[in-house]
């Protein structure tokens, strides 16, 4: 056999197990896959570390491969271990199990969280190879929350040192964001027995240095003891409590008082409803009276000058008896 048959004999054998393969495996040339954790939790002012993999699907390795971030803001500090591979293998693995399987390689990212940012990031971690012409590139994400660092006072509580039974009575007090992110605090008021208040807590939420007026409306009844004003708020990993007793109370009865008894006579009460109405309305009151009392006084005077007896005209030449 020549070295020609030899050689279109080799060359047929490398190109049928080529196609066998390309048939049998689904697997891409080059393809890889990015693996992260969902979600990473930290927070504000700390330093958060994420490992990550890079899992080589393809057929080839890769060549000229790095790693990029973005979707973070600019006062974040951020590191990526490694980031540039000159050759990216096809790592493999054997367990008794399952036999052999594929390993990734691994990296790790590091992330310094400024002291005054809290909310929820969404980090675009991409894979690029740059040596082959099709320079295949692929991103995987991961969520990094940064949780509210918020920490708050109970200042300036107003409660009154002496209360009445079934009177109303407010009691109010300043909470102040002391922290440097927004968080929220739940303030609520416990009150003796038989009380009755407006509302018994409020949620509430502040930012950094903020502060705000609470004020509860509290109507006692005739039992006695004490205000409490409570704030729970999450602090790191644990809930903070806040507690504030007030003085203990003991509700005085009501004072009855009693007003002087006054009678009102007729001319008394028309001049007091005349007092009430409008100006112009009394002026025409003050005319119909004028003209009532003229006319009352017009038809006195008639009567009497028909009550005198009128006196007999004498005829001319008639003497007096």
């Amino acid at each position: 056999m020549n070295l020609r048959k030899i050689t279109l004999l080799a060359t047929f054998f490398a190109a049928a197990t080529l196609l066998i393969n390309f048939g049998i495996s689904p697997l891409a040339f080059r393809s890889f896959e990015i693996i992260l954790p969902e979600e990473v939790a930290v927070y504000p002012g700390e330093e958060v570390e994420i490992r990550g993999g890079i899992l080589n699907t393809g057929l080839y390795s890769l060549h000229w491969f790095n790693l990029t971030l973005l979707g973070l803001p600019e006062d974040f500090e951020y590191s990526i271990q490694p980031n540039y591979w000159e050759h990216l293998m096809i790592l493999r693995e054997w367990n008794p199990k399952i036999g052999i399987y594929r390993v990734p390689e691994n990296f790790t990212i590091r992330i310094k969280v400024p002291s005054n940012v809290s909310g929820l990031f969404l980090i675009n971690v991409t894979g690029q190879e740059h040596l082959s012409w099709k320079k295949v590139s692929n991103s995987s994400f991961t969520i990094l929350r940064v949780l509210p660092l918020a920490n708050f006072t109970i200042t300036n509580i107003s409660i009154p040192e002496e209360v009445k039974e079934y009177e109303q009575f407010n009691v109010s007090m300043i909470v102040t964001n002391i922290g440097e992110t927004s968080g929220m605090v739940n303030v609520s008021i416990e009150v003796p027995s038989g009380w009755n208040v407006s509302k018994k807590s409020e949620m509430i939420s502040l930012g950094p240095n903020e502060s705000k007026e609470l004020v509860f409306e509290i109507l006692p009844t005739n039992t006695s003891g004490e205000i409490k004003i409570v704030a729970e708020y999450p602090y790191r990993r644990e809930i903070i409590k806040l507690e504030k007793v007030g003085p203990y109370l003991i509700p005085k009865p009501r004072e009855i008082v009693e007003l002087p008894e006054f009678r009102i006579t007729g001319l008394q009460l028309l001049i007091e409803s005349i007092k009430a109405l409008p100006a112009y309305v009394k002026g025409i009151a003050i005319i119909l009276v004028i003209i009532i009392v003229y006319n009352i006084f017009s038809i006195i005077k008639a009567r009497k000058e028909k009550k005198r007896p009128e006196e007999m005209k004498k005829k001319k030449g008639e003497a007096e008896i």
